[in-house]
């Protein structure tokens, strides 16, 4: 009997254990006053609820509906708490952070991912599109790809990653704008992809088209149905963007990022732009590193996601920062790693300078993350225009 706990305790390792503290914490953090930091809910949320509560108008009106279909279950379990949808957004903000964690591990290694990941999850853009119950957070999936895009290229459950990838890609067209990327990356790595399914056996092959026709039956039906659905899928509106308004809004993404927000009364925290100071010298540091090492795949995603994103948000589509965030992040762990590396180059045997090296570091990130933290929990739910905005309460 005393074998027992010895064995389990040999298999939870320090950087298992690290790993279970984190997601705690993780957790703690997008639940944290998660009903009462504002007042009530937004008209968005409203739209949401609303739209949630029937299967029958998920299945005529299936855009996000992997959203709309969580939120369904949670409404059947809290079916008057405003948690409800919110929690949702919880739990794929949770799977976010947890693989960009995976992907940041991969390439950087323990320390870094750590870094970035803490940056990410409280990050104030992160933190409102997952503590919210609105599909926004939907946007961050093109993680999964670059997730399962590593798995796979581990060699491990090979067949089953390829299956999973084929029906994440169908259920991606549920969300507003990702079809885009599809086809990028479709017509990018269309060898590759061809290769692949080729030397699928019968089972999984079967398996994967059964899933992707149940998956995408709803949506061919909603579109047979209502073809002006078709602009949803494609992230826009019902109509054709003006070319000139087109062309003025071009810089939107890179200001947004990195000069100054967008007017957003009661979602943002006035004209403050989404990364602060140290982070974008991380992402200039990190461009650099993918540029100096030759790092075209990693420097190429980044790019083509910063320009497909924003050309979608100057055409006006339903596309927002969302979709880009998580490679800027990427982008930010390669300036981490730059700093790091480059430190320990100068200080090769001085162990008093590179614990000091790294405890700057630390220290930089902390000061980031606290700022991003206090902008979110602090200054944006005590402003007038947020109070306004989320002061509705439902009906039913």
């Amino acid at each position: 009997m005393k074998k027992i706990p010895c064995n389990l305790t040999a298999k939870i390792s320090p950087k298992n254990l690290i790993i279970v503290v984190g997601l705690l914490i993780l957790i703690c953090l997008l639940i944290f006053k998660l009903s009462t930091l504002v007042p009530g809910w937004s008209t968005a949320e409203l739209s949401t609820r609303y739209n949630s509560l029937s299967l029958h108008y998920i299945l005529y009106h299936p855009i996000n509906a992997p959203f709309s279909v969580l939120s369904y279950s949670f409404l059947k379990l809290l079916p008057h708490s405003v948690l409800a949808i919110r929690l949702v957004s919880v739990l794929l903000g949770t799977i976010t952070i947890l693989l960009f964690f995976y992907v940041t591990y991969r390439w950087y290694g323990l320390f870094v991912a750590w870094l970035s990941s803490a940056m990410l999850a409280s990050s104030t853009w992160f933190l409102r599109s997952a503590r919210q119950g609105t599909p926004d957070i939907l946007l961050f999936g093109l993680l999964v790809f670059v997730a399962l895009n590593l798995w796979l290229r581990s060699g491990h459950h090979h067949r089953f990653v390829v299956v999973l990838m084929g029906l994440m890609a169908c259920l991606s067209l549920y969300v507003p704008g990702l079809i885009w990327f599809l086809v990028i990356a479709g017509l990018w790595n269309h060898h590759l992809i061809k290769t692949v399914i080729s030397r699928l056996h019968f089972k999984p092959t079967l398996i994967m088209s059964l899933g992707a026709v149940v998956i995408l039956l709803p949506l061919v039906w909603a579109l047979v149905n209502n073809y002006k659905l078709v602009w949803a899928v494609l992230g826009f509106q019902s109509n054709v963007p003006a070319l000139l308004p087109t062309i003025k809004h071009l810089a939107n993404v890179p200001l947004n990022l990195f000069v100054r927000g967008a007017y957003q009364p009661g979602f943002w925290v006035g004209r403050s732009p989404v990364l602060d100071v140290f982070e974008t010298a991380l992402v200039i540091f990190g461009v650099y590193s993918y540029w100096r090492q030759h790092n075209l795949k990693r420097l190429i995603p980044l790019l083509v996601v910063f320009t497909v994103t924003t050309i979608l948000v100057a055409l006006g589509s339903q596309a927002t920062l969302s979709l880009v965030l998580p490679f800027i992040y990427f982008a930010i762990a390669s300036g981490l790693t730059y700093l790091r590396n480059e430190w320990l180059d100068t200080f090769p045997r001085n162990p008093i300078a590179r614990s000091f090296g790294m405890a700057v570091i630390v220290l930089a990130v902390f000061v980031s993350c606290f700022y991003q933290l206090n902008r979110y929990f602090v200054a944006w739910p005590h402003m007038a225009q947020t109070k306004n905005t989320f002061s509705q309460q439902p009906l039913s």
